[in-house]
C-alpha cells in the first residue's frame, strides 16, 4: 500500500496499516513513515478541512512472517522552493524480506514522485544502483510513469504531463519483468488504467518480478477504497506438495 494514514487527523487518527491487516486477516505487516507533520495546511481552503496531523506512507500486509523491513527516505525535489518542502511527504522505498515455505523473498515496495520528471529519474538511478548486488524478487507501487505505449502523455484533468519521460525505460535497466507488459498493455490499455480510481484514464502502479519467477495472472481490480485502483498478480512459487501421478 501506498499513502496510508498511520494516526493522522484526516482520518479519524487510526493507523489504517494495522486496521486492515486485522480486518483482512494479515498477521504481519510493515510499515514505512514517509510523511510526518504537526500540522499540513492542505487542502488550502476552507480551513475546516486542512489534513492538520500527519502520519503517513507505505505499508506491507503479509500472510507469512515478514523478518525484515528497511526504509529509504528519498531527497525532496530541488525544484521546490524550501518553505513548500517543509510540508511535502518524503518519496521512499521499502524494502521488505519475507519467508515464504522456508524461503526468502525481497519485496521493493515504493512511492516515487509525481510533479518532477528529472527528480523521478534520480530516484530510479538510485534504486537501480541500490539493488544491483541484491536477488530483489519484486518491486511494486506507485511509480507515477506512463508505458511507453500510452497513446496519450500530457493534457490530463489535473495537468499531469508525461512527455519525454523515460522512467519506465530506466526501470528496465533493474533487469526485472512487469507484470503487465507494454505489448499486451497496448492492445487495449483502458483496461489496465489505475488511476483515477473513478475515472480511470492512465497507468501508474506497477509489479515488476524477477523473470525466474512463474507469473499466473496479473489484473486491475475496481474498488473505491483509494484515488488508485488496485494491481494483483498471482505467482507459483513451488510446485505441488503431492504426486498428481499417485493412485
Amino acid at each position: 500500500m501506498q499513502e496510508i494514514d498511520f494516526a493522522s487527523s484526516r482520518s479519524g487518527h487510526i493507523d489504517q496499516a494495522i486496521c486492515s491487516a486485522e480486518k483482512d486477516g494479515y498477521p504481519y505487516y510493515a510499515e514505512a513513515s514517509s510523511w510526518t507533520a504537526n500540522y499540513i495546511p492542505f487542502p488550502y481552503w476552507p480551513l475546516t478541512n486542512h489534513f492538520g496531523r500527519i502520519s503517513s506512507g507505505g505499508a506491507v500486509l503479509s500472510r507469512f512472517p515478514i523478518t525484515k523491513n528497511e526504509v529509504t527516505l528519498l531527497k525532496k525535489p530541488d525544484s521546490q522552493p524550501w518553505w513548500y518542502n517543509l510540508f511535502y511527504l518524503h518519496r521512499y522505498f521499502q524494502k521488505v524480506s519475507i519467508e515464504i515455505n522456508e524461503r526468502e523473498f525481497k519485496f521493493v515496495n515504493l512511492h516515487l514522485e509525481a510533479f518532477d520528471t528529472d527528480d523521478r529519474q534520480r530516484q530510479i538511478q538510485k534504486l537501480v544502483a541500490e539493488i544491483k548486488d541484491e536477488k530483489i524478487d519484486f518491486i511494486t507501487g506507485d511509480f507515477n510513469m506512463l508505458p511507453p505505449s500510452a497513446l496519450k502523455r500530457s493534457k490530463f484533468f489535473n495537468e499531469d504531463n508525461y512527455e519525454n519521460d523515460p522512467s519506465y525505460e530506466n526501470m528496465l535497466k533493474a533487469g526485472l519483468v512487469e507484470v503487465i507488459p507494454d505489448e499486451i498493455y497496448a492492445k487495449d490499455e483502458s483496461v489496465y488504467f489505475t488511476f483515477p480510481a473513478w475515472k480511470p484514464d492512465r497507468r501508474l502502479d506497477y509489479i515488476w518480478y524477477r523473470p525466474e519467477l512463474k507469473m499466473m495472472k496479473a489484473e486491475v481490480l475496481n474498488s473505491a477504497s483509494s484515488d488508485h485502483l488496485p494491481l494483483r498478480a498471482t505467482f507459483q512459487i513451488s510446485g505441488p506438495n503431492f504426486n498428481p501421478y499417485s493412485q
